[in-house]
C-alpha cells in the first residue's frame, strides 16, 4: 500500500495491490490507519528537525544553516 497524505490529513494518493492475496474493506481501513500514523510520526520529525527542536545530537540544526546533512543523520537516533 502506497499512501501520499498532507500534514492536514488529506490523502493525496492511494495506491494498493493484493498481489497474492485479496484483501478486505476492514484491512483496507487498518491498514490506511497505519499509513495516517506513520506519516503524523514524520511530520512531527520533519517539523522538529526544520525549526532546530529534535534533540538529537548528531542531527544538524535547521536555523541559520544551509545544509540539514543527510537523512541517516537525522533519522539516526529515532525509533518509529
Amino acid at each position: 500500500m502506497n499512501v501520499v497524505m498532507t500534514e492536514a490529513g488529506k490523502f493525496v494518493e492511494i495506491q494498493g495491490t493484493a498481489e497474492e492475496q485479496p484483501f478486505s474493506y476492514s484491512e483496507m481501513e487498518k491498514m490506511l490507519a497505519l499509513a495516517k500514523g506513520g506519516l503524523e510520526k514524520i511530520f512531527e520529525i520533519q517539523r522538529k528537525v526544520i525549526n532546530g527542536t529534535n534533540g538529537t545530537a548528531n542531527a544538524p540544526e535547521a536555523k541559520g544553516n544551509k545544509s540539514l546533512g543527510s537523512l541517516g543523520d537525522v533519522l539516526g537516533d529515532i525509533k518509529i
